[in-house]
């Protein structure tokens, strides 16, 4: 082999290697740019949820905040609501906890409260008697108008027998449950009233056993810790019960008090007054229909207050209402805010309920969602 078809041989071998190893490269290369391109639509991918997250992260906070808002102006309402001699002499549904105004009604006040990109609207809900749904009030809510379960003992435990009686529950679980409760604040190991009630020997013996508190309740949701107490039960008489205040008499606001609330009292004082059921459960009906003022609707500005005096009563009825008024508040020691703050832009919503002290206007407790 010459000399020249050696050189030719070499030349066309690293032709074909370079060939080769291009070939080898410009698929690595594409590889390469689809690893890349994938990589790229991925950060892309997450960098766009990340900023629909931090997007949402920032009205979410907004809501809250407009939320806040609204406990803040509650809490204003309510000092000056203090300083009003005239509106800080009762409470009612239509006027709880506010300055006497004819200028502003309730909703007007508490509807709607424009903050920036947002608003803050308070109200609560109570179930319409003529309508399979909740209606709404706008305006602070009275938590003196519910059974104070801190306040029970053994002669008004029979108040929240007869609620959890009215809500359909049978005698025999009522009784169980009101005077367990008794014995779990009261600081005693003695039961209250055989064969109801518990103390530390029953609690001690359950499958998952525990002491007796001996203490007031903290919130309401410890009542199923409670002898007796069913998921039910609880979901039938907690909007109509309270833990506050901690310490004090059995009283109740007979102007914000729920109808099932004022019977259960008028029902309980039955022994007391020689009545019947159907005597107690009257004359709340008139309490009830006499507050409600004219156009026969509560939480409006026709709402009366109660008089005794002004009731077409009969004797029996009169004896009933005799009995129950040492358990009578006018005034309203806490009250309960549900506020919800809303960012107009996105329609997000946080809402906050607490109940604040009218004393010094601390928050006795909060929750938010």
């Amino acid at each position: 082999m010459s000399k020249l078809e050696f050189k030719k041989r070499i030349i066309s071998r690293l032709r074909r290697k370079l060939k080769e190893r291009s070939g080898i490269m410009l698929l690595a290369i594409l590889w390469m740019l689809v690893i890349l391109t994938a990589l790229a639509v991925g950060l892309g991918r997450n960098t766009k949820i990340e900023l629909v997250l931090t997007k949402h992260a920032i009205t979410q906070a907004k809501s809250k905040y407009y939320a806040l808002a609204g406990i803040e102006f509650a809490r204003n309402q309510i000092q000056l609501d203090s300083k009003d001699k005239i509106s800080f002499s009762f409470d009612n549904l239509y006027s709880c906890a506010v300055p006497n105004t004819e200028e502003l009604s309730s909703e007007s006040l508490f509807r709607r409260n424009q903050i920036g990109s947002g608003y803050f609207s308070i109200l609560y809900e109570k179930d319409d008697p003529f309508v399979s749904q909740s209606k709404k009030y706008y305006g602070l809510s009275d938590e003196d108008g519910r059974i104070n379960i801190n306040s029970l003992d053994g002669k008004t435990a029979g108040v929240l027998r007869e609620l959890i009686v009215l809500k359909g529950f049978s005698r025999e679980d009522a009784n169980i449950i009101a005077y367990s409760i008794v014995d779990w604040i009261d600081p005693d190991s003695r039961i209250t009233a055989e064969p109801y009630g518990a103390e530390d020997d029953y609690y001690s013996g359950l499958d998952r056993p525990y002491h007796c508190k001996n203490l007031f309740f903290d919130s309401k949701e410890e009542l199923f810790l409670i002898r007796g107490m069913t998921p039910e039960i609880y979901n039938a008489v907690k909007e109509h019960i309270t833990v506050f205040p901690k310490k004090g008499g059995f009283l109740v606001n007979f102007d914000t008090a729920p109808e099932e609330v004022l019977k259960a009292i008028a029902r309980a004082a039955g022994g007391a007054s020689n009545t019947e059921i159907s005597d107690a459960d009257s004359a709340v009906e008139k309490l009830v229909n006499y507050r409600k003022g004219d156009d026969g609707e509560e939480a409006t500005s026709d709402d009366r207050i109660y008089d005794v005096n002004m009731l077409a009563l009969n004797a029996k009825e009169k004896a009933v209402l005799r009995s129950v008024s040492r358990y009578r508040s006018k005034r309203s020691q806490y009250i309960r805010v549900n506020v919800f703050g809303t960012e107009e832009n996105s329609n997000i919503r946080s809402n906050i309920n607490a109940i604040i002290s009218r004393k010094d206007l601390s928050l006795v407790y909060w929750n938010r969602t």
